[in-house]
């Protein structure tokens, strides 16, 4: 027995990934976008934000856990 395959777990992402298909897309004025999904890539005009704005992306620990937040 493939415990790895016939776990519930990857038997749900399986049926999920057979599950879906390609929905019908249209094209629509904005002002009649809200609440809809949008289908497609929507590029920025600029760089947003304009500026570097990341003070800290992350944090790091260090030696043996269990670690406290300080």
């Amino acid at each position: 027995m493939n415990t790895v395959q016939e776990s519930p777990w990857n038997a749900a992402r399986l049926r999920a990934a057979q599950a879906w298909k390609v929905l019908a897309t249209e094209s629509i004025p904005l002002a009649n976008a809200g609440g809809r999904a949008l289908a497609a890539d929507c590029p920025a005009l600029c760089d947003l934000p304009t500026y570097a704005t990341s003070a800290m992306d992350g944090f790091a620990v260090a030696g043996q856990g269990p670690w406290r937040i300080v």
